[in-house]
């Protein structure tokens, strides 16, 4: 029996072969990551920052300054992040659901023209033959 070859899932692809949605949630991935790299070298500059305003703590004090600054910064980035993703997915949900309540709307619609138009087609056959 042959040997089984094992792809791992991160092996690469043929040129070509990539499928958008793959490409588009890599970009994503990349975006977040570069974004939240962004809000942590802010907070650790916004807590030097601070930190230097007060020139008479020692250095071991100063970096446990700046390391509970930069933490706190961060919690807080990470529960405005939470809290915009969490508002993204409600906002989603109900612009699907009102899309499907377009799209029922629109076909219903549509049927009863199409009736509509039928009867009169039928009518006026009626009154011609």
């Amino acid at each position: 029996m042959p040997a089984r070859r094992h792809r791992s899932r991160w092996a690469a692809e043929p040129a070509g072969t990539c499928r958008p949605d793959d490409v588009a949630a890599g970009l994503s991935r990349l975006d977040g990551y570069l974004y939240w790299q962004a809000r942590l070298a802010e907070a650790r500059r916004d807590a030097e920052r601070t930190a230097d305003l007060l020139p008479w703590l020692t250095s071991a004090q100063r970096a446990d300054l700046v390391d509970a600054l930069t933490t706190a910064h961060t919690e807080r980035a990470r529960g405005m992040v939470r809290h915009v993703a969490d508002r993204i997915a409600e906002v989603r949900g109900e612009y699907e659901d009102r899309y499907r309540t377009l799209r029922i709307r629109v076909v219903g619609w549509s049927a009863a023209a199409l009736g509509a138009a039928v009867a009169a087609g039928a009518a006026l056959a009626l009154m011609r033959g």
